[in-house]
């Protein structure tokens, strides 16, 4: 069996690049203090990074130790003390913000937590009885980014109970923080309480499998991320909002896909729009700003672009509202709806006394046309329409000239596409 230095060292030469430094994020605990140890071993110095978050009496007097002993190791040394917060969330995110704040002035390559197979095993449990979709169990992954900040976590497949061993063949002796065995925290009473009692029922040890079982979503999620990775290369952004076109994805990978879009969705959502997008329905909504239409998925902006004032058909650039309307002599391929959603659309008009424009209200307009196009319900009140002396000719998408003006339409996207 490769020993725990070994298998540091081979996670190290996969990912270091041998020169940029590395910070480690150092409670003192059995298991950061087990890192750390580790890598020396292993030729590694690593900056150390410790919060202390005020909850104990007796942490700044640890602080302090743990500042000696970077000293007698010759190593940097950051620290903090935070004001105690409420809860552990609350409290994590003053963490990776102090670990943040250092990555702005330092060049480091990645930062390294010391979470081991009993984390992993500990987080996989509290997912399954979430309810979490089987892809999202695993919950860290050996490599990750946040804030800017590429994660390591080369401990994730070694077990408590052999970092342990090795900090006491090294005779070290780790900070034990009662805090990790309050039962007031949800993971302290997971650890002190359920998954002994788990392995007392099943007469086994389960932490082994529940680490297996996050490896395994793992690895699932990595396999689906290459299957969806085409459709997702095909999200686009306009002043609409997102699109993503139809694809032959099954309803497993659509859940997949859409959830790499980090738009929060419930699980009632998401199956809803997977379903709706796989079997191509017509016209879906899921909220205000969530549509499937005929397997194009939609997540519009929070307000669409405005045209104002109709544009007189002549030579020239115009603006109206948010668009911009450039009229020349110079025939264009003519565009699709979906151009006009990504804010850039091209129209061949007959010359005449014409002007563009929205519909007005009252307007009896062949409305079934915009609908045989397929141009989702949402874009039809926005869609420009011909008018005459004597009123409404057509709307640009039907138009079937060949000869007359070139009507070019675009928006100013960056305004609108965030959203």
């Amino acid at each position: 069996m490769m020993s725990l230095t070994c298998q540091v060292l081979k996670f190290l030469d996969e990912h270091w690049d041998r020169t940029s430094p590395l910070l480690l994020g150092y409670s003192g605990g059995p298991d950061s203090k087990a890192l750390l140890y580790l890598l020396l071993e292993a030729g590694v110095r690593p900056h150390l990074a410790h919060v202390d978050h005020g909850w104990r009496e007796e942490s700044a007097a640890e602080a302090q130790a743990l500042r000696e002993e970077a000293d007698g190791l010759g190593l940097p040394f950051h620290t903090v003390r935070l004001e105690p917060e409420p809860s552990e969330l609350a409290a994590r995110e003053k963490r990776l913000g102090f670990f943040s704040s250092l990555f702005e002035k330092i060049p480091f390559q990645a930062l390294l937590l010391a979470h081991q197979a009993d984390d992993w095993a500990e987080t996989a449990l509290k997912r399954v009885l979430e309810g979490a979709h089987l892809v999202y169990l695993s919950g860290m992954k050996p490599i990750s980014s946040l804030r800017g900040m590429t994660i390591w976590r080369p401990l994730l497949s070694i077990a408590r109970r052999d970092l342990l061993r090795d900090l006491e063949r090294r005779g070290l002796k780790a900070i034990e923080d009662a805090t990790n065995r309050d039962p007031a925290y949800l993971r302290a009473r997971m650890r002190v309480e359920m998954l002994p009692a788990l392995s007392s029922s099943f007469g086994k040890e389960v932490s082994g499998n529940l680490a297996l079982l996050a490896k395994r979503s793992l690895q699932l999620h990595d396999y689906l991320d290459r299957k969806t990775e085409e459709a997702f290369a095909q999200l686009q952004k306009g002043p609409w909002g997102w699109v993503l076109p139809p694809s032959s994805l099954e309803p497993l990978e659509i859940c997949h896909l859409l959830q790499r879009l980090k738009l929060n969705l419930s699980r009632t959502v998401l199956e809803g729009l997977a379903d709706a997008l796989a079997k191509k329905l017509a016209h879906r909504s899921f909220g205000p700003r969530l549509l499937a239409d005929r397997g194009y998925f939609f997540y519009l902006a929070e307000t669409f672009p405005r045209f104002a004032e109709p544009v007189v058909l002549r030579e020239g650039v115009f603006y109206s509202g948010d668009w911009r309307v450039e009229i020349s002599s110079l025939k264009k391929k003519a565009s699709t709806w979906l151009d006009f959603f990504l804010g850039e659309a091209s129209f061949t008009v007959p010359a005449g006394s014409y002007q563009v424009g929205l519909q007005e209200a009252g307007d009896r307009l062949e409305a079934k046309k915009l609908c045989q196009q397929k141009i989702p319900a949402f874009l039809r009140p926005h869609v420009p329409h011909l008018y005459g002396q004597e009123g409404w000719v057509s709307d640009l998408f039907s138009l079937q000239s060949l000869e007359g003006y070139s009507v070019r339409f675009s928006c100013d996207t960056n305004h609108f596409c965030s959203v």
